[in-house]
């Protein structure tokens, strides 16, 4: 970790990096000032997305934190005082996605034995279907062990 921090600190002062330099730490100052301004559930669900000429846009997971921004720009116009002019809230969920599919995967529930044999008992009883594919690869999620032999 020190040879990376020493080789930033390198490029940094060269004349060709300086302006990205610049850019990346007036971001994450304005990130900062909006963590420190917004709720903690609010603030973990937004982040800077640019900021040039004044105008800053702020990136959220949805459109209810979205909403909820809008009604915070007054006061957040007033936090940032007058670097920033326009505030700009935009719904991205793209970069939120992968936060939400670990969520969705720690709240799975487990079929019991009694269902898992159910699923498979109806899997066999229908006609070659969209549906009985999409059965036959729900119960291949869980081990053999725990399903019926007879299928």
């Amino acid at each position: 970790m020190h040879k990376l921090t020493t080789y930033l600190k390198v490029v940094s002062r060269s004349r060709d990096h300086q302006r990205l330099f610049l850019n990346v730490n007036e971001i994450m100052r304005l990130q900062k000032t909006l963590s420190r301004k917004l709720p903690p559930q609010l603030a973990k669900r937004c982040c800077i997305g640019s900021c040039s000429n004044g105008a800053l846009v702020i990136k959220t997971s949805n459109s209810a934190v979205a909403a909820k921004l809008k009604q915070m720009v007054p006061s957040l116009l007033k936090e940032f005082e007058n670097q920033i002019q326009s505030i700009r809230i935009a719904v991205d969920t793209h970069d939120y996605k992968n936060q939400n599919d670990e969520t969705k995967i720690s709240k799975k529930t487990a079929l019991s034995s009694v269902g898992i044999q159910a699923l498979q008992q109806f899997e066999i009883s229908l006609a070659h279907s969209p549906l009985k594919s999409a059965i036959h690869s729900l119960l291949s999620q869980y081990p053999i062990n725990d399903r019926a032999k007879n299928r």
